[in-house]
């Protein structure tokens, strides 16, 4: 054998080739053009179809603009946990801890966690404590009434038997309603560096003792020496501003006098008397007169001239001419009918 190296040793055998089609890989997607600010007065730099889109696209980012501001707006929804709590409340019971005289940190908490709610979750509330048996307002401790049938005749008419067993008497129902409507209409005060809703318990009954109370004087609250402080302050801004309408009264009456315009003030000026007194009379009762024949035909006349019937006589001439016999009956008949139906 000769020493010349073969030719198949340093060759490799072809790859075969396969049968899919290679896909060749997607570009990356071009950013997406800012649109440009068009002048709206330039009617020859854009077309009409341009100017609408740029329209749309404005509208659309300040709708977006005013979703996200109502978005931080609206109030979270109430946790469960929230829910749960307050069907049991008030954590505080025993003698003298009533719907009317709660504890004074119940309703503190009871009016700090109400605040954030809505009046659709506050009527939630209330199912879900009539679902454990308790009475729908949520200070007070009782059970709530059980009757049967489908109407409740009360005092003051006929009630759905479901919405009477909601509470345990009228006076819890006045006091949950009461929450209710301050969450309906609320009114905002500043607290705590921000906004929240001010909800107060109803005002109890005169006959019923408030805390820092005493028992009523000739038909006045005396306030006892643990009165707050608050209710000292409302009471002397409310003597405050009584005062203040008075003295405003004052100097624009004498404002008014001075100027000659006394008058118009009333009470004010010059007064006079009267007296009011039935007249007498001693002369003795006179018949009416019996009207005469023109003032008793005088209703016929309208305007100065008599009324004409049908037949062109007058009421009067009527009442001397009408003999009775048939052929003036006959005339009188075809005096009302249509010309079309006369004989």
């Amino acid at each position: 054998m000769s020493g010349r190296p073969s030719t198949t040793q340093g060759l490799q055998p072809p790859k075969p080739k396969g049968i899919l089609k290679k896909t060749p890989p997607a570009p990356a997607p071009a950013p997406a053009p800012a649109l440009p600010t068009f002048d709206e007065d330039n009617d020859d730099a854009v077309t009409d179809y341009q100017m609408a889109a740029h329209r749309d696209y404005q509208l659309a980012v300040q709708q977006a603009k005013l979703l996200l501001e109502q978005r931080d707006q609206i109030p979270p929804t109430v946790p469960l946990e929230t829910f749960e709590r307050l069907s049991t409340f008030p954590p505080t019971r025993g003698p003298g801890i009533t719907a009317a005289n709660p504890a004074p940190e119940d309703a503190r908490d009871f009016l700090t966690t109400i605040a954030g709610f809505l009046p659709r979750e506050y009527m939630d509330l209330v199912d879900e404590r009539n679902c454990v048996g308790n009475c729908g307002y949520a200070l007070c401790p009782r059970p709530k009434r059980n009757r049967e049938g489908l109407h409740s005749i009360k005092m003051t008419g006929i009630a759905r038997t479901e919405d009477v067993n909601k509470w345990c008497s009228d006076r819890c129902a006045l006091r949950a309603l009461f929450i209710h409507v301050q969450l309906q209409n609320p009114s905002y005060v500043w607290k705590d560096g921000k906004t929240v809703v001010k909800v107060e318990l109803r005002a109890e009954d005169a006959a019923k003792q408030q805390p820092g109370q005493q028992t009523p004087r000739n038909g006045k609250q005396v306030a006892s020496p643990s009165a707050s402080s608050s209710e000292q302050l409302a009471q002397t801004t409310g003597e405050a501003d009584r005062d203040k309408k008075r003295q405003i009264t004052k100097e624009a009456t004498a404002l008014a006098v001075e100027r000659g315009d006394a008058g118009r003030l009333p009470g004010v000026g010059n007064q006079i008397e009267i007296t009011i007194r039935e007249k007498s009379s001693t002369a003795p009762a006179q018949a009416p007169d019996r009207p005469s024949d023109e003032d008793r035909d005088r209703y016929e006349m309208v305007e100065g001239h008599r009324i004409k019937f049908g037949n062109g006589k007058t009421g009067k001439n009527e009442e001397n001419e009408d003999s009775g016999s048939e052929d003036d009956d006959d005339d009188d008949d075809d005096d009302y009918l249509p010309p079309t139906l006369r004989m």
